[in-house]
């Protein structure tokens, strides 16, 4: 479909349990799970599906996704097409970095209604596109919501600060809960601390721009957090293998 924003298709899915689904999709799937729990995996590491959540799978990459055997899925997905998905997408805070998000208060039953409407509405051809625009847009205009659950509000924070990430005492302390309980909250939920999932972000950042800007090495620590370059370069390859310069060049 030419057009700079559609839903190519919308679907409903009940799972019974145990459901779990690998492949490497043809197009962008934007998923809103109302009920059930499970996980993502894709090359970015593993995420964590509440009920109201959002998560997004990118084309042309592999993921992994299931639920858990005693809380299966109930969700609405939709295939979406169109020039501007991914710059709309990054404005609702989703990205192939970050592919998931809790739904905004009223959004799980708003796209409830809209898979509804689009099967009555199966013969007029701007449906679809109206639909996408009008779900995303309410999406990005919701902004990120807050949340009770302070692993989830301690990763949007981390998520939204590319760059100049808070410590983990100072994001204890925006979200008013002490460290430790900070810590098991989030491990419970990631399966890693909040400093874990800090340094993770940071050294995939410096990948990239290892591998696709002329950036120096220093000027690679320093837009990614690390304060000396000498620090960052014994624990690149330390983490990775190899150092720096040789993953640039490999």
């Amino acid at each position: 479909m030419d057009s700079d924003l559609s839903f190519l298709a919308i679907g409903r899915f009940e799972s019974l349990g145990n459901f779990s689904w690998e492949d490497i999709p043809s197009h962008m799937a934007l998923h809103v799970a109302y009920e059930g729990r499970g996980t993502l995996e894709t090359a970015v590491g593993t995420f964590h599906i509440h009920p109201d959540s959002i998560f997004v799978l990118w084309p042309g990459a592999r993921v992994s996704y299931r639920d858990e055997p005693k809380h299966p899925w109930k969700y609405i997905w939709f295939a979406v097409d169109g020039s501007k998905a991914d710059e709309i997408l990054g404005q609702c805070g989703l990205t192939p970095e970050s592919p998931v998000r809790p739904a905004p208060a009223g959004f799980s039953a708003y796209v409830r209604d809209l898979a509804s409407r689009a099967e009555r509405e199966k013969g007029r051809p701007f449906y679809a596109r109206w639909a996408a625009w009008d779900c995303l847009c309410q999406l990005a205009e919701s902004g990120e919501p807050p949340s009770s659950d302070p692993a989830i509000a301690c990763k949007l924070l981390i998520d939204s600060s590319p760059t100049d990430i808070p410590s983990v005492d100072a994001l204890a302390a925006q979200l008013d809960v002490d460290r430790s309980t900070l810590f098991r909250h989030f491990r419970a939920a990631y399966g890693m601390s909040p400093k874990q999932y800090i340094e993770q972000r940071r050294f995939r950042k410096a990948c990239a721009l290892l591998r696709e800007t002329v950036l120096s090495v220093k000027e690679v620590s320093s837009t990614c957090g690390f304060m000396d370059a000498c620090y960052f370069s014994r624990a690149f390859q330390k983490r990775l293998g190899v150092s720096p310069g040789r993953w640039r060049e490999s």
